[in-house]
């Protein structure tokens, strides 16, 4: 086997080709392909371009050729829509959105504004009442003070008895006030206190008892008028006293 494959290796290249060549129509033939066409038997050693060049390079052969018909008969169906085209996008106005923007926050703080305001009047006003409460009980409390004292000095002042030396120093003073003395002049006082004060009464006054009057008490009458003093003299100075005293302001945070 091996001394066929060396012959078979021995072989001229020239002679094989020139076998060939004899052959009917040469070796073109066996591929089907005209005599004429067949390559040379030898290659041309000089080197060839090898760049393509159109035959017609100014002609375009798929012009008008679509690819959804390709054989021009339809059979393919109809040919599809072309898709419309998208709308432009709309021109932002930048302007608008601006103005737009601006009342619709003009509007809501407005809105904020006037329910503040509304929140704010609702509490001056439950203010106002509960100061006007305070006042009231303020006052209230000073008028239940006021007729307290007053019911505490005319109880103690109608169990006292004044002594009759006090009694009759009251009454030499109030006979002081007396501007003719030349007139006649009468005192009236409670009986007790007739008996208690005796020659302590100033001279010149026609005494006379009045058990009408409180112990203490006495009235000097004179041409020109009276002098009264007593225990109902002295609360109703007392009386006038407290209603002169102006009504303080009510404590802080309205507790009366």
């Amino acid at each position: 086997m091996s001394d066929r494959f060396a012959r078979a290796r021995a072989v001229d290249a020239g002679a094989l080709g020139a076998a060939m060549a004899a052959m009917h129509g040469g070796f073109a033939a066996g591929l089907g392909m005209p005599a004429e066409a067949a390559p040379p038997a030898a290659a041309d050693p000089s080197p060839a371009p090898r760049h393509f060049r159109p035959a017609a390079p100014g002609a375009r052969p798929t012009a008008g050729w679509d690819p959804f018909d390709p054989m021009g008969d339809g059979r393919f169906g109809p040919r599809p829509a072309d898709p419309s085209p998208a709308p432009p996008p709309a021109a932002c106005d930048n302007e608008a959105i601006r103005a737009e923007a601006y009342a619709a926050g003009l509007a809501a703080g407005r809105a904020e504004a006037a329910e503040a305001g509304a929140t704010g009047a609702a509490l001056t006003a439950i203010a106002d009442r509960l100061a006007a409460m305070a006042t009231l009980q303020h006052a209230r409390l000073a008028e239940r003070l006021r007729a307290t004292v007053l019911h505490l000095t005319a109880q103690i002042v109608g169990e006292a008895v004044p002594p009759a030396e006090l009694t009759a120093a009251r009454i030499a003073a109030a006979a002081a006030l007396i501007v003719d003395r030349t007139a006649p002049a009468g005192l009236r006082l409670n009986p007790e206190d007739a008996v208690a004060i005796g020659d302590h009464l100033p001279h010149g006054l026609a005494v006379t008892g009045d058990a009408a009057l409180a112990r203490g008490a006495f009235v000097i009458e004179t041409r020109d008028g009276e002098i009264m003093d007593g225990p109902d003299q002295w609360l109703a100075r007392l009386h006038a006293a407290l209603d002169a005293v102006p009504l303080g302001p009510a404590p802080a945070g309205g507790a009366a």
